[in-house]
């Protein structure tokens, strides 16, 4: 159980982000009839974000190092 509980969450946590890229994809094909993929920049921005507040949140100092900043 130990290790379930993490996977799960981490699975929610890529699927969320997921869902929420292929929802912007949608909504721009259906006001502009193609798709752009600009969208990619904020989706980079978007992931480094999650990355360094997930390190803040956990402790974890390598991570929190390489983003520059510190752990609480």
């Amino acid at each position: 159980m130990d290790f379930f509980i993490p996977q799960v969450l981490s699975a929610l946590g890529f699927g969320t982000e997921y869902a929420l890229i292929a929802i912007g994809l949608a909504i721009v094909l259906s006001n502009m009839g193609m798709v752009k993929f600009a969208h990619a920049e904020m989706i980079a921005v978007g992931g480094y974000t999650k990355m360094a507040l997930g390190a803040i949140a956990v402790g974890n100092s390598f991570v929190a190092t390489f983003t520059r900043l510190s752990p609480r």
